[in-house]
């Protein structure tokens, strides 16, 4: 069973990464496009509006972290049960309950972080 919990950890984790940072540098970049109307009034330059697209990144991660968590374990968990593992494990004897806690594991943690 501890493999099994390191593996659908990792699924979730990187699942959540990978969703987090989509959706950081889709944010930036929305960020980036609306401070590009302001490029070139009075003395705002490109400089400026990437430090402050850089500066508003925390801001992001704060309000992004949880939606990111729930769409990257909801991806992963469609990952498992797409590559048939998911069936795999529930054959193989791992019960929902403990399916879950290993999902768990994660997003304790994340939402713990988030909140720092």
């Amino acid at each position: 069973m501890k493999t099994l919990n390191r593996y659908i950890g990792r699924e979730v984790f990187y699942s959540t990464l990978l969703i987090f940072v989509a959706l950081l540098m889709l944010f930036a970049l929305f960020d980036l496009i609306h401070e590009l109307g302001n490029v070139g009034k009075e003395s705002y330059t490109l400089g400026r509006g990437l430090l402050y697209v850089g500066l508003s990144l925390p801001g992001h991660v704060y309000e992004l972290m949880p939606t990111a968590a729930l769409i990257g374990t909801l991806f992963a968990i469609a990952q498992l049960v797409g590559n048939s593992e998911y069936t795999v494990m529930r054959t193989s004897g791992a019960s929902l309950t403990q399916i879950t806690i290993a999902i768990l594991r994660v997003g304790i943690p994340l939402a713990i972080a988030t909140f720092l």
